[in-house]
């Protein structure tokens, strides 16, 4: 639970401990913020102060979604500080054991693990908060610091064990798409987004457009993506049922390009696909070429492996055996399916 800033727990009457950096260098992150997120008129409502992390309030909404909270780092830090690591170490060789003794201790698992182990190593690398370069980015709700960027370096300050952290302030609360955006471009240019995560936060762009459909033009010019990677999330979200989604969160699709390709098969044959059985593709892909059988197979197939090396496409030939004449005339056709969406 967020506690409430102020004397005698009264919202707004207590005060923020003064940031050591200089002035200039506040007028220019407050300058940064607003030219990314705020119009001209609200860049007089945006300061720079260092504020107690327990007063921050995590957006549940962002898309990072880890799956390890600040409640859970100060736990450990409590009892597992890695000061000494950072001081004595000259080198990060202890984070995987590190990790590992945390795992068991607190039966991490999954998802939690990886965000865990990011975080440490983020904390290692950063090992001072004089070394941290970006603010965060919060709005002031009376004594409450809800946060809008920058969850990652929060906690990496609280496996430090550090109170306190720089943070770009509101004093209102940004409007929701201006929220979505900066949150997206932090991540992407922070840290590479999973797929689900990128897959799940355009999801979220096209339902709050209006009007629904959005055109894959303009959702390009929203998330900075190019006009093929936008075509291929737009089928992908706007597939008839949360199957193809689920797939991607679970880990069973691990590119968008596959995932694309899935979209286009029928409910029925995709959770089929995704068992692992082999299901008639063949049914779903319609035939542009037609092998004959006089032709050398052996051509054939340095022609598929040579495509396919060359534009990473094992994915699309997933379960295929080459050394079959049907497979072989299908991963000729896949291929040529794949190469006519790349344009």
């Amino acid at each position: 639970m967020v506690k409430k800033f102020g004397s005698k727990n009264r919202a707004g009457t207590g005060s923020i401990e003064k940031d050591n950096n200089s002035t200039a260098n506040t007028e220019k992150w407050a300058g940064a913020i607003a030219s990314q997120m705020l119009n001209k008129d609200k860049v007089k409502e945006v300061i720079v102060k260092t504020i107690p992390i327990d007063f921050i309030k995590a957006d549940q909404d962002n898309p990072r979604k880890l799956a390890i909270d600040l409640a859970l780092i100060k736990n450990i830090v409590e009892k597992h500080p890695i000061q000494q690591f950072i001081r004595n170490e000259q080198c990060n060789d202890w984070i995987e054991e590190y990790v590992e003794k945390i795992t068991k201790a607190y039966n991490l698992e999954g998802k939690q693990i990886g965000d865990f182990t990011s975080i440490v190593e983020f904390a290692a690398v950063l090992k001072s908060p004089e070394r941290l370069l970006h603010p965060i980015v919060v709005w002031r709700e009376e004594s409450i610091f809800h946060l809008i960027a920058g969850e990652r370096r929060v906690l990496a300050f609280a496996q430090l064990n550090e109170s306190h952290i720089s943070a770009k302030i509101c004093d209102t609360k940004p409007d929701e798409s201006e929220i979505d955006i900066l949150q997206w471009e932090e991540n992407v240019s922070r840290e590479d987004m999973s797929l689900y995560e990128r897959t799940i936060r355009i999801q979220k762009f096209v339902k709050a457009t209006t009007p629904k459909n959005i055109s894959v033009r303009k959702l390009a010019k929203i998330t900075g993506l190019s006009v093929a990677e936008s075509h291929r999330y737009l089928a992908v979200i706007k597939y008839e049922t949360d199957t193809l989604i689920n797939a991607i969160k679970d880990g069973k699709v691990k590119s968008i390009k596959l995932a694309q390709e899935y979209s286009k098969l029928s409910e029925e044959d995709l959770q089929m696909k995704l068992s692992g059985k082999k299901n008639q593709v063949m049914n779903t892909v319609k035939p542009m070429v037609k092998i004959s059988k006089d032709v050398d197979i052996n051509v054939i197939k340095k022609i598929i492996n040579t495509i396919t090396k060359e534009y990473n496409a094992d994915a699309v030939l997933k379960d295929l055996d080459l050394s079959k004449t049907k497979d072989i005339n299908l991963a000729f056709n896949l291929l040529i399916n794949f190469l006519s969406e790349d344009k």
